[in-house]
């Protein structure tokens, strides 16, 4: 029987799947999530640039799509709406990873990352996106040993306990490697800031 109502899925338009599931039709919620499954990922990956993120990303989308489903507009296109879904959430992803990264090693103003009464300027975005981009630089060109624990500290939010245990490490050095980086980085910017 699931068999058949998959197969009749395949030829319902997603407006009226988004309908049937949010009048409490999981399998046709599942269609939907199956069609735009790989689609959401690719655009989360890309965005991203990590697997793992973009798999939480991906599925947080649809849990947020379908909490939502008494408010999706069907006249409006499904795909287009959890698309978007997708894409802001990969927006406030990136956010707070360099949010993060720039506390981290000392880039950020308190407040620098609360947006302006009257929003951001062309320019204050372009210079945030110029100071992102030499801090990826940066961490990219540390030595993998520094490089990993402060990725996994900084932009995944993992303890130092748990780095130690990812890592196969005492704690100790893990706490080492992390002041040995952000000290790295902070001679790279300060020197870059001199010249």
């Amino acid at each position: 029987m699931e068999a058949a109502m998959t197969s009749d899925c395949a030829t319902v338009t997603d407006e009226t799947l988004a309908r049937s599931a949010a009048n409490g039709d999981r399998l046709a919620y599942s269609a939907l999530v199956e069609r735009y499954r790989k689609l959401a990922f690719s655009t989360a990956y890309a965005m991203l640039g990590n697997r793992d993120d973009a798999e939480d990303v991906a599925q947080e989308a649809f849990v947020r799509a379908y909490r939502a489903l008494p408010d999706f507009d069907p006249r409006r296109p499904w795909g287009a709406w959890i698309m978007s879904i997708v894409r802001n959430l990969c927006r406030d992803a990136i956010r707070r990873r360099a949010v993060r990264l720039a506390f981290a090693t000392g880039h950020a103003e308190p407040g620098s990352h609360e947006p302006s009464a009257d929003g951001q300027t062309p320019e204050s975005t372009l210079i945030a996106a110029e100071r992102l981009t030499e801090l990826r630089r940066a961490v990219a060109d540390l030595p993998d040993h520094l490089r990993a624990p402060i990725v996994l500290h900084y932009a995944y939010g993992r303890t130092y306990r748990e780095i130690a245990s990812d890592l196969g490490l005492p704690e100790s050095t893990v706490v080492g490697r992390l002041a040995a980086a952000m000290r790295r980085l902070r001679r790279q910017f300060a020197a870059e800031a001199s010249s």
